[in-house]
């Protein structure tokens, strides 16, 4: 007697299986990021539980793209045999894996690091070394060759339709609200006693083209726009608060050296990116604004390998990793300098005193230079990342705040 195949009992199969990948997807999806410095202080933040780092080379597209997906199933079974009780956050990870537009990308690399809070990814430019790490911190040690050279900047566009405002890193710009900036000079009357109250307003574009000033030569421009640079240097102080990050001018030629009058912003770039930005595309904004700042940041780390060479044997470094951890725990460590192609595995106790280093990775260690980088990092030290063979020793070096 033959038996027909109970549909039912398949439907309800197939209903799981779409709800485990709905909810994983769901688990994920908001913590996709761009990758900052800035944003390296949520991935080093203490973690409850275990969390899972996740890297893989990618391709951009035919053939050998199809492999990505199976490489990726492979490196979670690596972390699920590491650690079962990590299920939740690897099928977060499968979630993301089984859409297909999730492999639609101009990318080298993946980074996916879960944790109970959920998963971040981040496409990269180069292709990542294949790394699957459950431990109790974000295993971020790859991520930093990445970023060395690199920081936080901003561009402020001046457009004839308004302002806007951008934070950018080496792997592109995302626009951030100005608050407290008219929409255009024509918000702000052209007399001065015209003081109608902007605030609250946030600056953008405008529509149809709406025209701050008028031409470049026609009567009262230059007035206007000064008047106007002056409340637009004033939400440029207020929305980067202190910080030390260089702000970069994109523009019509004639209005940068008129908002450069204006400035009191102490990181403003003094040559900035002359052209209409209307007919620019973000990426290219992004492309001259970056070749503007990027030698800032590349000299920012030649002084601090400058520093360490100096200091080294002086009694304001250090050099074995056992006492860089401790050291680093205790906040005393300024900058550190680690060996991005060497791994050294181990235990440490939570306060760091008490440190077993092993010749090989053994069930439960942790990689002991990337724990002191995300230490180090915690504790506000500026981390850099380069070969070993520029470190020697234990592969770190620490130069100590005192």
């Amino acid at each position: 007697m033959s038996s027909k195949p109970d549909t039912r009992t398949a439907r309800a199969s197939d209903h799981g299986e779409r709800s485990t990948i709905a909810k994983a997807r769901a688990i994920a999806a908001p913590h996709d990021s761009a990758l900052t410095l800035d944003n390296l202080t949520a991935l080093v933040a203490p973690i409850h539980g275990l969390a899972v780092s996740m890297y893989l080379p990618t391709h951009r597209g035919g053939p050998d793209a199809r492999q990505d997906h199976i490489l990726l199933k492979n490196l979670i079974a690596q972390a699920s045999a590491q650690a079962p009780e990590v299920e939740s956050q690897l099928q977060a990870m499968t979630g993301l894996a089984a859409v297909p537009a999730f492999w639609a990308h101009p990318a080298e690399g993946l980074v996916l690091l879960g944790d109970h809070g959920g998963v971040r990814r981040y496409w990269v430019p180069e292709p990542m070394p294949e790394i699957a790490i459950v431990g109790r911190t974000r295993h971020i040690k790859p991520l930093l060759p990445l970023l060395a050279g690199d920081g936080s900047f901003y561009v402020l566009e001046l457009h004839q339709g308004g302002v806007r405002l951008h934070q950018g890193s080496r792997f592109g710009l995302r626009e951030i609200p100005l608050h407290v900036v008219p929409a255009s000079a024509s918000e702000l009357g052209h007399n001065s006693g015209d003081r109608r109250d902007v605030e609250g307003r946030t600056a953008s574009h405008g529509g149809g083209g709406t025209i701050w000033f008028g031409g470049a030569h026609e009567e009262g421009t230059k007035e206007r726009a000064e008047r106007y640079f002056r409340v637009v240097d004033t939400a440029v102080l207020e929305q980067l608060h202190g910080g030390n990050s260089p702000l970069v001018l994109a523009g019509l030629e004639w209005l940068i050296p008129l908002y450069l009058q204006a400035n009191r912003y102490p990181h403003l770039i003094d040559h900035g990116v002359p052209i209409d930005t209307a007919a620019l595309e973000v990426h290219e904004l992004h492309r001259r604004a970056w070749s503007i700042v990027r030698p800032t940041f590349a000299q920012r780390q030649r002084q601090t390998e400058e520093r360490h060479a100096a200091l080294r044997g002086t009694g304001r470094s250090a050099e074995i990793l056992a006492d860089v951890l401790v050291l680093a725990a205790a906040g005393r460590v300024e900058s550190l300098l680690i060996a991005n192609d060497r791994d050294h595995w181990g235990t440490c106790s939570g306060d760091m005193s008490q440190v077993v280093q092993h010749a090989s990775r053994q069930a439960g260690d942790e990689e002991l230079i990337n724990l002191a980088a995300v230490t180090a990092l915690r504790m506000g030290a500026q981390v850099f990342a380069v070969p070993a063979a520029g470190i020697g020793g234990d592969d770190v070096t620490a130069v100590l705040r005192y």
